[in-house]
């Protein structure tokens, strides 16, 4: 018994510690979140002082009463100081989404965006809550491996041999796990809160989500509330997947099934109810499931083009590539 604990102990230590995993799913998730958050500053551009300024609609001694970090109060009121932290927040938005800086500008990218939140927290959403638990676990990770613009003189060889570390590693496939329990959290929790409302319960929560000024859609909503048969099962079908999704990414058989019908779901909320930033963020963060089917979908789209492929591969073994690389 003793023995079978511990040879069960030892194998969860090598799959922790031995390659970093998810790198392909975490790279999707680090453009998607990146992306997201541009656009909250790019949104609001034209508004910015209005919305987020030291003048603007929400009382600055309301902002960060308990005293919480935030960059906008500790650069003070002075007017090029917000236009500086401001247009600093967009380039570092943008360097996280093409991958360069690391970690260093995930971090800075997550500070600013934090503090952009507290400015103003009334214009936030679910995808830009789920952000600020995200970002600094992708800050963590390995995500700038992947779908990276990041060229490779851009990193030493010390940098190099550091990420490849097995503290390095098990950093990364925590960053991953914690992501993948997050997102978990957040389908279940939605799903049960639904099931305790009579609306839900009755099939009809759907439609007077969808009459909703802020949701509704001129040219699409109406399809959708004409149609009683698609209004109950929207509203159940929205449920159940919600519920049901944790269980179903137990499964590497279910888990592409689940994360397909979670993506649609998402699609379906960007398009009728123009929730677009926080659709893209769960999205994003739904690849992080599948990041093996991704790359085997990436080896096989490069064997048909002529490049090597090995579709038994479960996710590219980065450290291998690297000592090669390395090698004189």
């Amino acid at each position: 018994m003793v023995v079978d604990l511990t040879s069960r102990f030892d194998a969860v230590l090598v799959a922790t510690t031995e390659r970093p995993r998810a790198l392909l799913g975490l790279a999707a998730a680090r453009i998607g979140v990146a992306t997201a958050q541009l656009s909250l500053f790019l949104s609001d551009y034209g508004s910015r002082r209005e919305l987020h300024g030291p003048e603007g609609v929400y009382p600055r001694d309301q902002v960060a009463p308990d005293g919480a970090f935030n960059l906008f109060l500790l650069v003070g009121d002075g007017h090029l100081a917000f236009e500086i932290l401001y247009h600093l927040g967009i380039v570092l938005c943008v360097a996280m989404m093409l991958g360069f800086g690391g970690r260093l500008v995930m971090v800075g990218a997550w500070a600013v965006c934090w503090s952009m939140w507290g400015v103003n927290p009334l214009l936030i959403d679910g995808g830009d809550n789920l952000s600020m638990i995200v970002m600094p676990l992708l800050a963590v990770s390995r995500c700038s491996e992947r779908l990276s613009l990041r060229t490779s003189w851009s990193w030493s060889n010390r940098l190099r041999a550091a990420n490849q570390t097995w503290p390095a590693v098990l950093a990364n496939n925590a960053a991953a796990a914690g992501i993948a329990l997050q997102i978990c959290l957040v389908y279940l929790m939605s799903g049960l809160y639904k099931a305790q409302g009579d609306m839900w319960v009755d099939g009809t929560a759907l439609y007077y989500i969808m009459r909703t000024p802020e949701y509704f859609h001129p040219a699409l909503s109406p399809l959708v509330l004409d149609n009683d048969v698609a209004i109950v099962l929207g509203t159940y079908g929205g449920m159940l997947v919600l519920i049901a999704f944790p269980f179903l990414a137990i499964s590497r058989t279910t888990r592409p099934w689940a994360v397909a019908i979670m993506i649609s779901f998402h699609l379906a909320i960007a398009v009728f109810m123009g929730l677009t930033s926080f659709a893209l963020v769960m999205v994003a963060c739904d690849t992080v499931f599948v990041s093996s089917h991704l790359d085997r979908f990436v080896r096989w789209i490069k064997g048909r083009r002529g490049g090597p492929s090995d579709p038994a591969a479960v996710e590219v073994d980065e450290s291998a590539a690297l000592s090669t690389k390395q090698a004189p």
